[in-house]
């Protein structure tokens, strides 16, 4: 139940980020991974999902230092995600 509770915050927040390319990025993202997640990387993702896109997308392009408490498969899978959009 739990983990249901979080996979729906999970969706939400990533649909719904206020920038379109936000929106775009990470919406497809969360709705094409995120029910296959673990409930530690959707704990993980839910907690990265509360940063600002700005230092989301720093960290993804690796601009800035990922800080440990985000350093996380889920980012991981993140980034490897947004390496395909761009092939």
């Amino acid at each position: 139940m739990q983990d249901e509770k979080i996979l729906k915050r999970v969706l939400y927040r990533a649909c719904y980020r206020g920038g379109k390319e936000a929106d775009r990025i990470l919406g497809s993202f969360a709705k094409t991974h995120a029910t296959s997640l673990s409930a530690q990387e959707l704990e993980d993702l839910d907690a990265l999902l509360q940063c600002d896109d700005g230092d989301i997308f720093a960290w993804l392009e690796q601009i800035e230092p990922v800080p440990s408490k985000f350093d996380t498969p889920a980012l991981q899978i993140l980034r490897n995600y947004t390496k395909l959009l761009k092939t």
